[in-house]
């Protein structure tokens, strides 16, 4: 059995490339599964991942380092269920060490599972990251660039947002700070590019010569500190049957109060869901508009919302901007609002279970 193990910072693209691989292969007969990882509890990605019909299992409340077991077990179940022939497992966005804490333990314990990391940059802001910007604070950048240090394969994911000018200045850019490593350039809604992903890593034959990485636990920690998690589910009820403009009215708001107060994104995500459909809406650390939808409300009285906020601010500050998003919305006409669970907190200090040095 293969495991592709994803990473890469928070907003790259991966759940995307994964659902899109996954339907590919299950399209062509194969068999596979997804194991999603996050942070938090309430999670949108593996929502969207079960929703498009695919085996899905998730890992949450830490990363795959500190919650090895976990992921071990999950990886079990899905081969006593499913049988998979390839289980894609995804990172956490704020997680990096994977060679020393993932990938050589499970050589070690499991030497007949095929694993190869594939880490995912978005082609926006790898620029502006790997120079040394001030978009983040610097340990949140020494956590990207390292994820960056120890891909397999690197993929530099929504080039079609990009002109070929601005893709030369990435290639550019990635021959310069990471001459030889196995380098895409994807965009995950194009089906001959999920393809070359797909292909690169079943040919992919390093597996006894990686170097675990040269890592600075306490800056690691400290980056991770620095980013808030919120988790927040909500029902939307109307009697004017505008709950889905409702729904894109409140992730407007948040996003809005977030640029507002200067908070770097690393991802905000919202998952909509009326009963019938499911609308994921994404904003990264790219200026991005305003969302718009893309149909016309007709009816819909009733609305699930699930919000994914992961922001380089205090938890109690972002916990404060999404509640008055939330007291705005009420005072629409004709709409009430049922509050579910929510969590805001920051990562702990990162413990792996295993760490198996050179």
């Amino acid at each position: 059995m293969k495991l592709f193990l994803t990473g890469g910072f928070l907003g790259s693209g991966k759940t995307t490339a994964i659902q899109q691989a996954s339907l590919q292969l299950l399209q062509k007969g194969s068999r596979v599964a997804v194991i999603t990882n996050d942070q938090g509890e309430q999670l949108i990605d593996t929502r969207l991942i079960r929703g498009a019909n695919i085996p899905a299992l998730e890992v949450s409340s830490g990363c795959f380092c500190c919650k090895y077991d976990q992921l071990e077990h999950s990886i079990r179940l899905l081969q006593d269920v499913y049988q998979p022939e390839i289980i894609f497992a995804e990172a956490v966005g704020s997680c990096t060490d994977l060679v020393a804490t993932i990938v050589k333990p499970f050589l070690q314990f499991h030497p007949n599972l095929e694993v190869v990391v594939s880490v995912f940059a978005d082609a926006h802001t790898l620029p502006i990251l790997i120079q040394d910007s001030r978009l983040f604070a610097d340990n949140v950048n020494y956590i990207y660039k390292k994820q960056l240090e120890e891909a397999d394969v690197l993929v530099i994911t929504k080039i079609d947002l990009l002109t070929a000018a601005q893709i030369g200045e990435v290639k550019q850019l990635m021959h310069k700070h990471y001459p030889g490593k196995v380098t895409l350039y994807q965009n995950s809604f194009d089906g001959e590019d999920i393809q070359h992903w797909l292909e690169t890593l079943n040919s992919f034959q390093l597996q006894d010569k990686r170097a675990s990485l040269e890592l600075d636990y306490d800056k690691y920690g400290a980056g991770e500190a620095e980013l808030a998690w919120l988790d927040k589910e909500i029902e939307i009820y109307t009697s004017t049957g505008n709950a889905l403009t409702l729904g894109y009215t409140l992730l407007n708001s948040i996003y809005a109060k977030v640029k507002e107060q200067e908070f770097p994104i690393g991802h905000l995500k919202f998952l909509m869901d009326d009963g019938i459909l499911q609308k994921r809406i994404s904003f990264t650390a790219a200026d991005q508009p305003a969302a718009a939808p893309d149909y016309k409300d007709a009816g819909i009285k009733n609305l699930h919302m699930f919000i994914n906020a992961r922001v380089q601010a205090e938890p109690d500050a972002l916990q404060r901007l999404v509640a008055d998003a939330v007291a705005a919305l009420r005072t629409q006409p004709g709409c009430s609002i049922v509050e579910g669970e929510m969590a805001a907190f920051q990562p702990g200090y990162p413990a792996p279970t295993h760490r198996i040095e050179d």
